[in-house]
């Protein structure tokens, strides 16, 4: 469900016609100053129900126009980070050709909430740096240390429990998640050049957790295609770096069908025990009796913590929430 997005509109009109009197197709620049004048009207005239009006006169439409670029989706990351153990980026957006859509609502993978810049903030793209990347080989090895770090204390407060900290990864969710080597990889006791490092156990080590394991098996960050060879390694953010619902919703319109029903808007969940649930993901399920209660959302990591669960579920319980009381509201 596309949410109306906090932009200064005046701004923003100003932006799309700064960029529409540079066109060089002045049949183009009238069509787009034409259309963003009457979204601009509709907009102050009937403020209640401006997008209903603006379906009507084809002005926006109530799914995003992929037909001017081709968009990344989660599976095709996976593949490719499997095929290859790298993956793609996103490299195209289009923002021209539903002028008023974007200049009412975000997109799905954050694409054109930035008008001067419509790749800034959108998902599937290389993490911005604030320092120059420090690999031992200049390139892509990673500087080994001998560092350790550790929490010492048990920290606990009067009012605070750890549902604040998860909240806090939530929102962290929001805005990053780094794409990993599949851990299937790196099953073995061996450096894997990219993929994989195998941290080794010795025979006398203190910790009973780690006494019968040969090493600890760890899964790199995955590196964007064509990065770590002539050029440093980089890493790609497959969320938004906005704040716009990407757990939940997911960050790609094409990835849209694991999470919502149909075109009702409302979000898939499940009757389970008593309580509306989350999916599960029944491709998890060995058998009809043994299936293991993992979620299906917008971003992957739902699963890490109960506490990250229970926001999930929250914040999709509010969504079916409200778009039942807009369902009731306007029964068309």
């Amino acid at each position: 469900m596309a949410c109306c997005p906090s932009k200064n509109h005046e701004t923003q009109l100003n932006s799309h016609l700064t960029v529409s009197l540079h066109s060089t197709h002045q049949t183009a620049t009238t069509r787009q100053f034409t259309a963003l004048d009457r979204c601009e009207q509709i907009r102050r005239l009937n403020p209640s129900n401006l997008a209903e009006i603006m379906l009507h006169e084809r002005l926006i439409f109530s799914v995003e126009d992929l037909s001017g670029r081709r968009p990344l989706t989660h599976d095709e990351v996976v593949r490719s980070n499997v095929a290859f153990g790298c993956v793609p980026r996103l490299d195209e957006a289009e923002c021209q050709r539903s002028l008023c859509y974007n200049l009412y609502y975000r997109t799905m993978d954050g694409t054109c909430n930035n008008l001067f810049r419509p790749l800034r903030g959108a998902a599937f793209r290389p993490y911005n740096r604030l320092l120059f990347p420090e690999y031992d080989d200049k390139l892509s090895e990673p500087v080994v240390s001998r560092l350790i770090l550790s929490s010492p204390k048990t920290v606990q407060h009067p009012k605070y429990n750890a549902l604040l900290m998860q909240w806090g990864q939530y929102l962290t969710h929001e805005m990053a998640k780094t794409t990993l080597v599949p851990s299937a990889q790196c099953n073995f006791c061996q450096n894997i050049r990219g993929r994989c490092m195998a941290v080794p156990i010795l025979h006398w080590d203190l910790n009973n957790n780690f006494k019968f394991n040969h090493c600890i098996r760890v899964s790199r960050s995955s590196a964007i295609c064509g990065s770590g060879n002539q050029k440093p390694r980089q890493q790609l953010n497959e969320n938004t770096n906005f704040i716009d619902g990407s757990p939940i919703y997911g960050s790609s319109v094409g990835d849209l069908h694991k999470f919502r029903e149909g075109r009702t808007g409302f979000l898939k969940t499940v009757f389970f025990n008593g309580f509306r649930l989350l999916p599960f993901d029944i491709s998890v399920c060995r058998s009809a009796t043994f299936c293991p209660a993992i979620f299906v959302a917008g971003d992957s990591r739902v699963n890490l913590f109960m506490g990250l669960s229970a926001y999930h579920i929250l914040l999709t319980r509010e969504h079916n929430r409200y778009a039942l009381f807009r369902k009731n509201s306007y029964p068309f």
